[in-house]
């Protein structure tokens, strides 16, 4: 495949020419990254813009049917502390790793065509790794709003929520 490479700005930025990339680019807003940094707020709110989210609620709803896989990206010390039961643990330094086929630490219970929620402490990472997920072809993705301390606030109302933790 031929390469050309765009300037934008102070940045030489390489492309394969093919219509994938380009839609790519313009799907997920590089253009407006390339020319000006963002900040991590800003990069957070632009995920919250394009990954569907789920209230407490919602996540019970699609854990009770079983067609859900549920990753806690929080560090591997904040999942073994406490963890929403039934979620396997991807710490948002090894996701991509993890969920991409084609790597050598490719998790088979990670597979593009699954229903997959995220969650993290209170949002941010969460909505990083699902856009990351998104970018890596999975087609059903999406995470808890407020992440765990959302499901914990919902779960100390009395709300039953059993379950059971697993690694990826």
């Amino acid at each position: 495949m031929a390469e050309f490479i765009r300037k934008f700005d102070h940045l030489s930025v390489r492309f394969l020419a093919c219509p994938a990339k380009a839609s790519f680019i313009e799907c997920w807003g590089m253009n407006d990254t390339l020319r000006k940094p963002k900040t991590a707020l800003e990069l957070v709110s632009d995920a919250n813009r394009l990954i569907p989210i789920l209230s407490v609620e919602e996540l019970d709803a699609a854990m009770k049917s079983g067609d859900l896989v549920l990753l806690d990206v929080r560090e591997k010390e904040e999942y073994e502390l406490e963890a929403i039961p039934g979620a396997l643990h991807a710490s948002r330094g090894m996701l991509e790793f993890y969920a991409d086929p084609t790597n050598s630490f490719h998790r088979h219970n990670l597979q593009p065509t699954q229903r997959v929620a995220l969650y993290c402490g209170t949002g941010g990472r969460s909505a990083l790794a699902a856009l990351s997920l998104k970018t890596l072809g999975y087609c059903d993705v999406a995470q808890l709003q407020g992440g765990f301390k959302a499901w914990k606030a919902a779960a100390c109302s009395g709300e039953d929520r059993g379950g059971d933790k697993s690694s990826v």
